[in-house]
């Protein structure tokens, strides 16, 4: 993003998505980057059911649901596209088979 919208000391923040059982894990965690490269980057992580269904949608699609979630969360300011994006299909990787390490 070319700014934080987002309170900055958070490292993390949580979403709760539709009580769908298919959305249940969609874009359930935010990691904030900016305090460790001091760019406006997020993370958004995928579990269970939704996870493995999102690998079947396109990038812009996995993109528009991740922005949607972001402005339900923040009203309060203007949440702007990002100017870069990366979307990563864990459970089709040989090598990762939907695995990832906690950063702690």
């Amino acid at each position: 993003f070319s700014e934080t919208f987002w309170d900055d000391r958070d490292d993390t923040f949580g979403h709760v998505g539709e009580p769908d059982r298919d959305s249940v894990g969609e874009l359930f965690l935010f990691w904030n980057f900016h305090p460790c490269n001091k760019r406006a980057a997020l993370v958004a992580l995928n579990c269970g059911r939704a996870a493995v269904l999102l690998e079947d949608k396109a990038d812009e699609e996995v993109v528009a649901l991740a922005m949607e979630a972001l402005r339900k969360i923040f009203t309060k300011k203007p949440v702007q596209d990002p100017i870069h994006t990366v979307v990563t299909r864990w459970h089709k990787d040989e090598f990762s088979r939907g695995s990832y390490s906690y950063v702690g």
